[in-house]
């Protein structure tokens, strides 16, 4: 089986993108599917208990990024939305691949999904959508993630959305080697920082690493892995 990782992390300022409650929402939406997840929570914050829900209570302060970037050189692009964009908010996304590495301490599991903790907000169907996470096991290897661009970027700034970042899904054993080689390209650029996705991209068109891109938009087409299914899921096992 799959293990799902998330986090909803404070900013120091105690800041996030999205009121509270929406994320809260988003997640019961995702816990409700009864899947195996890894939740990294703020320790300002809490959670009802679920059975299929491990609550690993983190804080801003304990990411390596946090204490490794110079907070009076780092450069950044705020894009088009300053209050969003802040320096916290990007060592946050670009925690992701700690995330999921920390999450191997607390699962076994041979394949492990990153989604985004808010995911189900740009959802129409989410019940629907989410459905297809069932069908983790039943692909191929590799890492597997959706984009919005077929064309490989390795552009700094603006945002690249050769990737979109709400959701990837690591083979177990390579997940610590993708968060090796996404420290040691965030090391190459500093003091510059951007976003997790155009450093995935840059990763991806600069050092080879290998992703299974397939299309997909922030919409209900963000699951829509099927081409990497080793097999037809209406042949499947029930679960």
């Amino acid at each position: 089986m799959a293990t799902l990782v998330t986090a909803l992390i404070l900013q120091s300022d105690g800041r996030v993108s999205h009121k509270i409650t929406e994320y809260f929402e988003s997640f019961r939406k995702i816990a409700n599917t009864g899947i195996s997840i890894i939740l990294f929570l703020d320790e300002a914050l809490n959670i009802d208990s679920m059975p299929n829900v491990t609550v690993v209570k983190t804080k801003i302060n304990d990411l390596p990024l946090f204490k490794e970037i110079d907070r009076s050189t780092a450069k950044f692009d705020v894009g088009d939305n300053p209050e969003k964009n802040t320096l916290d908010y990007l060592i946050i996304q670009n925690s992701k691949t700690w995330f999921m590495n920390e999450s191997l301490k607390y699962t076994d599991e041979g394949r492990i999904a990153w989604i985004d903790f808010g995911a189900c907000h740009m959802m129409k169907t989410s019940s629907e959508t989410l459905e297809k996470l069932h069908l983790l096991d039943l692909l191929e290897g590799g890492t597997i993630i959706p984009g919005c661009w077929p064309v490989k970027t390795s552009h700094l700034y603006p945002i690249s959305w050769r990737f979109a970042g709400t959701f990837l899904t690591v083979e177990r054993k390579d997940v610590p080697d993708l968060f090796k080689q996404h420290m040691a390209m965030i090391g190459e650029l500093r003091p510059h920082i951007s976003w997790e996705v155009n450093i995935w991209a840059r990763m991806e068109t600069l050092k080879g690493v290998k992703f299974k891109w397939y299309k997909a938009d922030h919409d209900d087409t963000i699951l829509n892995f099927d081409p990497y299914l080793t097999m037809d899921p209406s042949l499947a096992s029930p679960l």
